[in-house]
């Protein structure tokens, strides 16, 4: 008796899962389904967001809406609902309203064009590597803890320049939590944009 599924279905579908996994944990791993789902991009999704339905179903049974937590007050506080936190977008004089919708724009953008790449020409870790960096650069948290995907994807996908925007945070964070006597032109925007440059100078050079 064999199984109808190939083992190519069947490690998308592991895949698939693990991702779903990932996103229940932490929402942002999200990001990195638009560049793992080109092939076999039904069984991905189903098993990512079929895991998640599942994980969360307890939950949102006990406790209804409750279940989203600190999420809204954690967007708040860290600037993204009135457009604040998106450092690299006001220096071109961006804020609020305007500053939600291009980044919106952007990593849309970004996620459309990895989708519509073929897996062969630009491969999964190259692609994650660019939507979750572009996130990165569009969102600019302050919690250099984030980096540490941005880490991984960059030694994956050969792409270490992008090591430099992973650092980004800590200028930032350091800045707001001790002393330093930097300003807060410098201090807030200073990480991403330097990162933002290496990736641009490395790129330029590479191509």
């Amino acid at each position: 008796g064999g199984s109808p599924w190939r083992p190519s279905a069947r490690r998308a579908a592991a895949a698939g899962a693990l991702l779903g996994v990932a996103v229940a944990v932490k929402l942002y791993p999200a990001l990195l389904l638009p560049a793992a789902a080109r092939r076999h991009r039904l069984v991905v999704l189903t098993s990512a967001v079929g895991v998640v339905v599942l994980s969360y179903l307890p939950h949102v049974a006990v406790v209804g809406t409750d279940v989203l937590g600190f999420l809204p007050q954690y967007l708040s506080v860290e600037g993204y609902q009135d457009g604040g936190r998106f450092l690299l977008l006001g220096l071109i004089g961006l804020t609020g309203t305007s500053a939600k919708a291009v980044a919106g724009v952007v990593l849309a953008a970004v996620m459309i064009a990895i989708w519509r790449s073929g897996p062969d020409r630009v491969g999964v870790e190259r692609g994650a590597l660019w939507l979750f960096g572009t996130a990165f650069l569009v969102a600019t948290p302050v919690q250099p803890w984030y980096g540490l995907l941005l880490v991984v994807l960059a030694v994956l996908a050969g792409r270490l320049e992008w090591l430099a925007v992973a650092a980004a945070p800590y200028i930032l964070y350091m800045a707001l939590f001790t002393d330093l006597a930097v300003t807060d032109n410098i201090a807030r925007p200073g990480g991403y944009l330097l990162g933002a440059a290496v990736v641009g100078v490395v790129g330029a050079g590479r191509s």
